[in-house]
């Protein structure tokens, strides 16, 4: 996810072509649908990634006031629906 975002900014900052930057981030997609079954199920992950990395227990509880931040953002969206159907071919 983190290196989509990379190929995403790097559009956008012009940094990248968009054929090229495109196709990065095309790969990348499909690679992510190919490993998730959803965006609900890719959250779960790296927030689960997110607390390892902080050394955080994986329960949740040690979580602090910017994690919690991350884990409310996503449970907000999923609340909302997706804009995009993460099964949608790319």
């Amino acid at each position: 996810v983190g290196v989509l975002r990379v190929a995403v900014a790097g559009i956008c900052a012009g940094y990248l072509d968009h054929a090229r930057g495109w196709g990065w981030a095309r790969q990348i997609a499909q690679a992510l649908q190919r490993t998730y079954p959803s965006f609900d199920a890719l959250g779960a992950d790296y927030l689960a990634g997110r607390r390892a990395w902080k050394q955080f227990p994986p329960d949740g509880f040690g979580d602090d006031p910017e994690q919690r931040q991350y884990v409310e953002r996503l449970a907000g969206l999923g609340r909302a629906g997706w804009r995009v159907d993460f099964r949608a071919p790319i």
